[in-house]
């Protein structure tokens, strides 16, 4: 990446939960309450069906998504 005066840094939310654990946990309380009020609402990216599982699997696995992965285990849905 050529940018000229911009700075590019990967942010892991492991290391962040090890250096600031009363942070993070803090964190996760507000987002639960964003959460639960309804005042965000993740997207749902993809829906498998339960004959899908295995491919549903590899994709939250190899973080083919960015929203939720619904697995559908009733028929017609």
């Amino acid at each position: 990446m050529l940018l000229k005066g911009s700075l590019v840094t990967g942010y892991e939310i492991a290391d962040f939960e090890r250096r600031r654990p009363e942070e993070a946990a803090q964190n996760r309380d507000d987002l639960e309450a964003l959460l639960t009020s309804g005042k965000i609402v993740p997207p749902i990216q993809a829906r498998y069906p339960l004959e899908e599982a295995v491919q549903a699997m590899a994709a939250v696995a190899g973080r083919e998504k960015m929203g939720l992965t619904v697995l559908n285990v009733s028929p017609s849905r």
